[in-house]
């Protein structure tokens, strides 16, 4: 008898929770019906990042996306130094954020290679810097792998961007 109590008590307690948060769940819908996100926030940083990734890559001279995935820390520790020194920004972003930014910009051919685990490098004053950064550790570390890039508005693949890197600066 003490059990079947117990699992009653159980029981009234797990409905109650499930009551609890269907009206939790309620309380989320706005004025016309539609349900709001808990954290309205977090969409409107996203936004700002990916309208400012949109200005970054805009404004790029140049610009590279590699995919990273197994490069080894002391390897990107060394390829980060020499980015900064060029001059060259280097960030891993994500693939969705990295997409929208493209449709915005108008580099929807880019939208192909943002699979996996991708890096963007963009540079402000040297079209060839990124790509020339790149292709020299892409040639060391077998596993960093050059997708595609642009240089002055146009997209580049992967071809593109090694020859870009093989332009005498």
């Amino acid at each position: 008898r003490r059990a079947k109590n117990i699992v009653y008590i159980t029981m009234l307690f797990l409905c109650s929770e499930a009551v609890a948060f269907g009206a939790f769940i309620i309380s989320l819908r706005n004025k016309s019906g539609g349900i709001q996100l808990a954290n309205a926030n977090i969409l409107e940083q996203k936004k700002a990042l990916v309208a400012e990734l949109a200005e970054r890559m805009k404004n790029a001279q140049g610009g590279v996306i590699v995919n990273y995935q197994g490069i080894p820390v002391a390897d990107d520790t060394k390829l980060r130094s020499e980015l900064r020194a060029a001059g060259v920004e280097y960030t891993v972003v994500k693939n969705t954020l990295t997409s929208k930014a493209c449709d915005i910009i108008g580099f929807e051919g880019l939208k192909d290679q943002l699979t996996g685990m991708t890096a963007l490098a963009t540079c402000d004053s040297d079209p060839i810097a990124p790509a020339k950064i790149m292709k020299e550790f892409a040639d060391k570390i077998e596993c960093f792998e050059i997708k595609a890039g642009f240089v002055d508005g146009g997209i580049l693949d992967q071809a593109g961007v090694e020859a870009l890197a093989a332009t005498p600066s």
